[in-house]
């Protein structure tokens, strides 16, 4: 747990080795360089009057976790937050100003009042944000004011008060958020991005891969750019591997261009002029519309985006494609996606856990819980009593009802998904059946609380519970 310090007692440290075994202990990886900028801060706010109580309590280098979002300097009050981002050298007006505006959308869900700074070491100047969000010269007295006028610090666990799922904005549950730029890229999916748009820039046929699993922010980088395209007036094709929920209606609704993959039979041919057309949830493609896709783009000169996650096939047709085989051989640009944005570190670990592939007992989290009920009956009235919770269901091991196909790249609050007699543990402790990749696209659609109902599985129930301390 990253802890709290007093920023006048780090400088007093001059040994650096030292100082940075007291980061390292405070859970944070600043470098000299930083630790320089600090003390360079600091004997300007002396200078201004700060007293030792008045940099009291600050979090140094705090990430949000799953995020890999960093603050250099945070200090977090009952009514207000004080955030000070630290450069060495003055960069630019622009730079400065769009990292505050950033910092600002993620601190904004904490519900408070936010200030926020930037002191630039070389010039020895503080700069903040005015009201309408321009960039502005201040005193250090405005900073020390700021910081007088703080009460009730919080010095507790930081990370627990910061949800990551907030920050995954939905182009399908969140389509206005989304439309009016109410979001911000990982630093990982922006350089996916820059690196995308660049090679759209050289105007010629290519192909590109992106793999991830569910919730790392597949389809939002990939509608990501295909608005910063819109921007520039490229005509952009959007090609969905599902049946089309109502996030992707009403972007048809605002003149995007999106279609189903069941769409792509032989009669159906794309339009020309694409000179983008990017792939959603590639994986349940059959290889005929993928063969078309890739054939459209390269008469038609036009850079191929597959979007895809082998772990979300349904149907055993998808699982024996040779979508995966060609994208290895023959994308221009591959990027794979680990880190799980949507769900937090303990479903996370609660879904790995009941799926066999820990290797150690967890602490059952307070967001995750198992059920059992011996008949269907009983299962059904207690799901049905469950207001406010996304039950996702299918009828037996072919047939799958609509509200699951809908589920593909959309997410939930609070999901329930089943485990009937069908399901069991193999020989090396990992759960399957002929559901399990349904099952498995039920329970990564989850933002905050996930229900595992077992019904007439008592075997099964009794080998989960074991997974858990």
């Amino acid at each position: 747990m990253i802890r709290t310090m007093n920023l006048f007692s780090l400088i007093s440290i001059k040994d650096d080795e030292v100082a940075q075994k007291c980061l390292s202990i405070l859970s944070t990886k600043f470098q000299p360089l930083e630790i320089e900028t600090i003390n360079s801060l600091c004997c300007e706010l002396a200078k201004s009057g700060a007293e030792i109580s008045d940099l009291n309590d600050f979090y140094i280098g705090f990430e949000i976790p799953q995020i890999s979002k960093e603050f250099d300097l945070l200090r977090i009050g009952k009514k207000k937050i004080i955030n000070v981002e630290l450069k060495s050298i003055f960069t630019s007006v622009g730079k400065i100003q769009y990292q505050l505006k950033r910092n600002n959308y993620y601190l904004k869900f904490l519900e408070k009042d936010i200030s926020l700074y930037t002191y630039c070491a070389r010039e020895k100047t503080l700069f903040s944000l005015d009201k309408d969000g321009n960039l502005e010269k201040v005193a250090f007295a405005k900073l020390i004011e700021d910081l007088r006028t703080q009460k009730d610090i919080f010095t507790g666990n930081l990370a627990g008060l910061f949800n990551p799922s907030d920050y995954l904005v939905s182009p399908f549950n969140s389509t206005d958020k989304f439309l009016n730029t109410e979001y911000f890229l990982t630093s990982h999916l922006e350089v996916i991005a820059k690196e995308i748009m660049a090679k759209f820039g050289e105007h010629k046929f290519s192909i590109i891969s992106i793999k991830g699993k569910a919730g790392t922010g597949k389809s939002l980088l990939l509608y990501h750019i295909a608005r910063k395209l819109r921007e520039e007036n490229e005509k952009v094709l959007i090609i969905h591997c599902g049946i089309l929920n109502s996030g992707h209606k009403e972007l048809i609704k605002r003149g995007w261009e999106i279609v189903s993959s069941q769409d792509l039979d032989e009669n159906h041919k794309i339009n020309s002029g694409f000179s983008v057309v990017l792939v959603d949830e590639t994986q349940r493609m059959s290889k005929e519309q993928f063969d078309r896709v890739v054939l459209y783009a390269k008469e038609n000169n036009s850079l191929c985006v597959f979007s895809h996650d082998k772990n979300q096939t349904l149907f055993g047709g998808e699982i024996h494609s040779h979508i995966y085989d060609f994208l290895k051989k023959h994308s221009d640009l591959r990027f794979e996606l680990t880190n799980k944005i949507r769900t937090n570190k303990e479903i996370n670990d609660f879904i790995y856990a009941i799926l066999g592939k820990s290797q150690k007992q967890i602490r059952l989290s307070e967001n995750a819980n198992i059920v059992y009920f011996e008949n269907e009956n009983a299962a059904t009235k207690y799901i049905n009593s469950r207001v406010g919770w996304s039950y996702i269901t299918y009828k037996n091991t072919n047939e799958l009802e609509t509200n699951v196909v809908g589920t593909i790249g959309q997410e939930f609050d609070n999901v329930i998904a089943v485990i009937d007699n069908s399901f069991y543990y193999d020989e090396n402790g990992e759960l399957t059946g002929p559901k399990l990749n349904m099952f498995v696209q039920a329970i990564t659609r989850v933002r905050e609380r996930l229900e595992i109902v077992i019904v007439q599985n008592l075997e099964v129930y009794k080998k989960m519970l074991s997974f858990f301390e």
